[in-house]
């Protein structure tokens, strides 16, 4: 799961560029599953300043656009299911 990737890395403090290479259209349950649970432990000022798209399209975009927008605006915090694991390296 990319959110057990990214996290690790957000917590030292280290920015993180995620790619879309390849990749033509991302689904909300994606971003939902991947992405939105960092707000669990991060604010969203911290993931917007240390996390990174880079290989995007104006639909992957939008759809992290909004979903962002939409989960901080009501406050929404989506519980993690478990733990992180150590990064991959």
């Amino acid at each position: 799961m990319l959110f057990r990737i990214i996290h690790p890395y957000l917590e030292q403090g280290e920015q993180v560029i995620v790619s879309f290479e390849g990749v033509d259209s991302l689904p909300s349950s994606f971003v939902n599953t991947a992405l939105l649970p960092l707000l669990h432990h991060f604010s969203f000022k911290t993931i917007k300043e240390s996390l990174f798209f880079e290989n995007t399209n104006s639909q992957i975009n939008t759809m992290i656009k909004d979903r962002f927008k939409s989960a901080t605006e009501k406050q929404l915090i989506i519980p993690v299911v478990s733990e992180p694991k150590q990064p991959l390296a």
